[in-house]
């Protein structure tokens, strides 16, 4: 019986240790099998994509640190204030809300200050890369991107309107919620009448789907896509600049996964193993 506890406390202990064993060296910095395990289950993804993701995050944490890259203490608070704002939240509300979730406020400030910290390198990446399109450029891409560019003739939506985020953002999740302080109601809209911008938003959200989260001037806007009816271009005079973002944002967006593919290139990646 001894013999049988003593294999059994032995076998426990090595799939412990197997558990925590180092998977992949990038750079001299090691990423654990628990790593990966965690983050698929944390992101809901495969264990394969989360090895590539937690190999990325490793490339930009050098990146960071090569570069001279920081944030400071004020810096990072008006980050999280800002946020807490776009979220129709005050920073109490914020601070509530996290440690609600189980976070201590400072595991949610050092979280944040990653993401911070990755926002300005993607930041000083792109801005090395990046040239300002001229107007020939944006109207070739315009042209080109017709489709993208395109709304339906009219289209059926449920328009909710509140002044309070936190409950249209518990309607998207949850549709069928009833919240008192949300007005909501049925229409049908000629989409060559209304704001070239909102348009296109509608225009990106599919049938059966909601769109962001409109901040409006007293209150917050979300609208339900019914039914979309016809199409029809939009005046390129009239969406130049959603057009030349659109194209700013795809350049960045190349620019950036570029760079990243060149530093795993360049990286010292060792593979132990795998789960």
């Amino acid at each position: 019986m001894k013999k049988l506890l003593a294999l059994l406390a032995c076998s426990i202990y090595i799939s412990a240790s197997m558990v925590d064993a180092v998977a992949i060296i990038v750079n001299n910095e090691p990423i654990t099998l628990l790593d990966i395990v965690k983050t698929s289950k944390a992101l809901g993804v495969d264990k394969q994509k989360a090895t590539e993701l937690l190999i990325e995050r490793k490339l930009e944490e050098a990146e960071i640190k090569r570069l001279g890259i920081d944030v400071d203490e004020y810096d990072l608070n008006k980050e999280i204030e800002n946020f807490a704002k776009s979220k129709g939240m005050s920073l109490e509300e914020l601070k509530k809300a996290v440690e609600s979730s189980g976070l201590t406020w400072q595991e949610y400030k050092d979280s944040f200050k990653k993401r911070v910290l990755k926002k300005r390198l993607y930041q000083q990446i792109a801005a090395s890369k990046m040239q300002r399109p001229d107007e020939a450029s944006i109207k070739e891409y315009y042209e080109k991107n017709l489709e993208a560019f395109s709304v339906p003739s009219e289209v059926e939506i449920i328009k909710y309107l509140s002044t309070n985020r936190k409950s249209l953002e518990e309607l998207k999740k949850n549709p069928m919620a009833h919240l008192p302080d949300i007005t909501s109601g049925e229409e049908r809209v000629d989409l060559n009448a209304i704001n070239p911008q909102l348009a296109l938003l509608i225009q990106e959200t599919k049938e059966g789907e909601f769109t962001p989260i409109i901040p409006m001037q007293k209150g917050f806007l979300l609208i339900f896509v019914k039914k979309k009816i016809g199409k029809k271009a939009l005046p390129y005079e009239e969406i130049k600049n959603a057009v030349a973002a659109k194209m700013a944002e795809e350049q960045r967006k190349s620019i950036i996964k570029d760079y990243l593919a060149k530093l795993k290139v360049n990286a010292k990646i060792k593979v132990l193993r795998l789960p």
